[in-house]
C-alpha cells in the first residue's frame, strides 16, 4: 500500500506544479499545497516548488527511474499530434493511470500470495 500512497502524493504535485504555470499561483503557495510523503519529497517537492517549466520538473523527475517517461516528449508516444499543453498532459495522465494500474496489480498479487502461503488458507478451506 505504501508505494500506491506514495505514487499519489507524487501525482499530485506533479499535478499542481504543471497546472500552477501561467496562474497567480505564488511559488510558496504552491509549495504550501505539496503533500509531505511520497517519493519526490521533500527534495523534488521543494525543487517542484521552485520549478519555473516544465523542462524544470523533468529534472526533478529524472533520478527516479519509474517516473522518468511521464514527461518524455520524444518518440512514438507523441504520435504526431503536434505536441502542446493539452497533448502533454493527456500524455502525462496516460502515464500516470498506466503505473497505478501497474502498482495496484502488484499490490493484489502480494495480498494474494500472503493469502496463499497462509496456513489458515489451507485449513478452513472446504474439501
Amino acid at each position: 500500500m505504501s508505494p500506491i500512497l506514495s505514487f499519489e502524493a507524487d501525482r499530485r504535485s506533479l499535478n499542481i506544479t504543471i497546472n500552477s504555470f501561467g496562474t497567480s499561483l505564488s511559488k510558496e503557495q504552491r509549495a504550501n499545497l505539496f503533500p509531505s510523503l511520497g517519493r519526490l519529497y521533500p527534495e523534488g517537492t521543494f525543487a517542484l516548488g521552485r520549478a519555473d517549466d516544465i523542462d524544470q520538473v523533468k529534472q526533478v523527475l529524472d533520478p527516479i527511474v519509474e517516473y522518468r517517461a511521464f514527461l518524455d516528449t520524444s518518440g512514438a508516444e507523441s504520435g504526431g499530434s503536434g505536441g502542446g499543453a493539452a497533448g502533454a498532459a493527456g500524455s502525462l495522465e496516460d502515464h500516470f493511470f498506466q503505473h497505478e494500474v501497474h502498482l495496484n496489480k502488484l499490490a493484489f498479487l502480494q495480498q494474494l500470495s500472503v493469502l496463499l502461503s497462509s496456513p489458515c488458507y489451507y485449513l478452513c478451506k472446504p474439501c
